[in-house]
């Protein structure tokens, strides 16, 4: 599992992902990562955004097996 968060008009990472069990952080890309190769049915993720920094989108790709995995997943967060 790699999850990223970027900012949809300039394509630059942006926030800050906070390390959590099982999970390690990128911190150069603000991504986030698995740390173990056990197999997870979930994971939590906890992203702090930067001030003022609007709309926020998060891209993902999630390995099921090794020739099984999921790439180009997206969501978008509006700002409110």
């Amino acid at each position: 599992m790699m999850v990223q968060a970027y900012d949809p008009r300039t394509n630059n990472t942006i926030g800050e992902f906070l390390e959590g069990v099982g999970l390690k952080k990128i911190s150069e890309c603000s991504s986030m990562s698995h740390s173990d190769n056990r197999d997870k049915k979930s994971a939590t993720l906890v992203w702090v955004a930067p001030q003022d920094s609007g709309n926020v989108r998060f891209r993902g790709t999630i390995v099921q097996q090794f020739n099984t995995f999921y790439h180009g997943l997206s969501a978008t967060v509006q700002k409110v």
